[in-house]
């Protein structure tokens, strides 16, 4: 029974460091506890199992016991810190006030929403304590161990205890087969080295404000559009429209994305003028389902398609991540005549040959429809049969043709179109300052549409921004815009 104690010791004993270590050592019939060199006290001698332990030897014991369950104790300390510390962390991330997006919104101060923020905070929280769980806990199940060690050695060193002790009349009445038995049988109490698990609150999903957004911006809408306009939700969807917009589509996250245009800006458009990309049996079979070839097959099949409508002045292509000012564009073509064969949009972009670049489609790019018929050789609808097969084998022609808005560019070219290269067509993603400066029109162009709109959040950003622009707009009697300051360069009179 001792030999087993004092090994149970000297195990525990080395997990305290060189400081701390120990050695069992046996000699002639009886066995010597040891400090480790750092220390060059011995502790006494033990006698052999048929000797009674010495009031010394058992005193260091105790002592040596002391120094493990004060290291594990504060090992334990550190962990339950650690815990609570990784705990505190989802304290930390705001609170998304979901049922008031008003209060939400112009409480922002990084150009991201509360709820943004939360789910950005609360993920990473949530990365970091699954990441220390498994060695904390780890760590808690060997001291748990250890503890339970020692309590078991506590209850054997029980019987050793001097005579006269509480111990030692336990000791005298059963002997020490028994004892050993029944300290085995003990259940010893690890509430001490037990880690309190702190709670995980439940994330805040930012879909839950979507209700109150489209509530707080639809009563904005109304109070930046007085009562005596005509809204366009109340125009029939066949009505002759000024403005078509052919919406590039199909990535993974269409689906979201359009439901984000239709909350937001696509309700500043006309009835039916908002034109999906569709897919195609034999774009897909020649080129495949990608954003190379295969997209630009289908803006050539959607581009003939439309040739063939005649219920639109304008049309604008963009992609579902972009965000369109509609209104402000269509004040703009008011002073534009659609006869003028040019294409407006954001240009430079890949290579068309012969030193021409062509569009960078990101921002969005505009041309009338005689224009688009003109680039099948027509001034006309319907469009031929041969008409259709030359537009499409010219489009899909080297060079560029793998970006679809840069080989519309270089076709527009070829059919004698110029491109203007235009203000206000945000390319690029814009950091969230400076968005909310260019939406305010307190620094750089006017926007007419803006690119890489991240989220559903970041959409109904900009859609609140716009219309408190546009209401303090109308109340200033303000006409920030118009055609003559569109072109970059020397302004272009209709």
């Amino acid at each position: 029974m001792k030999l087993a104690v004092l090994f149970i010791l000297s195990a525990a004993a080395l997990s305290l460091g060189p400081s701390h270590a120990v050695v069992v050592h046996q000699r002639r019939g009886h066995r010597r506890l040891l400090r480790s060199p750092s220390s060059p006290a011995e502790l006494p001698v033990l006698p052999d199992e048929k000797s009674k332990p010495s009031p010394e030897t058992l005193a260091a014991l105790r002592k040596m016991i002391r120094q493990l369950s004060d290291q594990i104790k504060a090992d334990h300390a550190a962990a339950q810190k650690r815990l609570d510390r990784l705990g505190k962390a989802f304290d930390n991330c705001p609170r998304s006030p979901a049922a008031d997006f008003r209060q939400e919104e112009l409480s922002e101060q990084s150009g991201e929403t509360l709820c943004v923020r939360h789910e950005k905070c609360y993920n990473l929280a949530l990365s970091a304590f699954a990441a220390a769980n498994s060695s904390i806990y780890a760590g808690q199940s060997n001291r748990t161990a250890k503890w339970t060690q020692l309590k078991h050695t506590e209850c054997l060193m029980g019987l050793w205890q001097p005579a006269g002790t509480k111990a030692h009349s336990l000791a005298s009445k059963i002997d020490s087969i028994v004892a050993k038995d029944g300290c085995e049988r003990i259940s010893f109490d690890t509430e001490a080295v037990r880690l309190v698990h702190p709670p995980i609150p439940k994330k805040h999903a930012c879909a839950e404000g979507a209700s109150a957004a489209d509530e707080f911006l639809s009563s904005l809408h109304a109070k930046s559009h007085p009562a005596g306009e005509s809204p366009l939700s109340m125009l029939p969807s066949k009505a002759h429209k000024q403005m078509l917009v052919l919406m590039r589509t199909g990535g993974p996250h269409s689906k979201s994305r359009l439901q984000n245009v239709r909350r937001t800006w696509a309700q500043d458009l006309e009835p039916g003028s908002l034109v999906l990309l569709e897919g195609n049996g034999d774009c897909k079979a020649k080129y495949g389902d990608n954003h190379a070839l295969g997209l630009t097959c289908l803006e050539a099949k959607a581009d003939l398609k439309l040739m063939n409508r005649t219920d639109f002045d304008w049309l604008l292509v963009v992609d579902d991540d972009a965000y369109v000012f509609a209104d402000r564009l269509r004040a703009t073509l008011k002073g534009l005549t659609p006869g003028r064969r040019e294409v407006y949009g954001v240009t430079g972009c890949g290579n068309c040959g012969g030193g021409r670049k062509g569009l960078c489609g990101g921002g969005g790019f505009l041309l009338s429809r005689q224009s688009l018929l003109s680039m099948a050789g027509l001034q006309a609808a319907p469009v031929p049969k041969g008409s259709q097969d030359s537009f499409l084998a010219r489009y899909m022609s080297p060079p560029t043709e793998n970006y679809s808005d840069v080989r519309f560019g270089c076709v527009a070219q070829d059919a004698g179109l110029r491109l203007v290269h235009v203000k206000g067509m945000y390319a690029w993603h814009e950091d969230f300052g400076k968005e909310r400066g260019i939406v305010a029109l307190q620094e750089s162009d006017p926007p007419l549409v803006m690119h890489y709109i991240a989220n559903a959040w970041h959409m109904q950003r900009l859609r609140r921004e716009q219309l408190l622009q546009v209401k303090r707009q109308r109340e200033s009697s303000i006409t920030p815009y118009a055609f003559a300051y569109w072109p970059v360069g020397s302004p272009i009179i209709p």
